[in-house]
């Protein structure tokens, strides 16, 4: 037997329409799409000779890097999404680089 799993992720606006994805949501959340795809192609395909035992360590690890992949899907959207400062120009012109945070008035 032969089974595909296929996940869709789409977002679902306040009206209830579908569209696709900002580009670095769609990719943050590739790795744990595909890790949810294996493991439920697992479910469907080889699941049933284990037993309950065996059937959770088989799904232990892939779980845990599922969980993995998602926590950091988190800190890869919250990157996307943070508002970046605007370059800082000194009083006489020059553009500074970084800005180094409670910096201000360390003399």
């Amino acid at each position: 037997m032969t089974v595909t799993v296929s996940v869709t992720v789409t977002r679902v606006r306040e009206d209830g329409t579908a569209g696709p994805l900002e580009e670095e949501l769609a990719a943050a959340l590739a790795g744990p799409v595909e890790q949810f795809s294996s493991m439920l192609t697992w479910t469907a395909q080889q699941a049933a000779p284990p037993d309950h035992g065996d059937r959770e360590k088989v799904i232990a690890e892939p779980g845990r890097e599922l969980q993995r992949q998602l926590l950091e899907s988190t800190f890869t959207t919250d990157c996307a999404r943070e508002e970046r400062a605007a370059p800082l120009i000194s009083a006489a012109g020059i553009g500074h680089g970084t800005v180094k945070g409670g910096a201000a008035g360390a003399w």
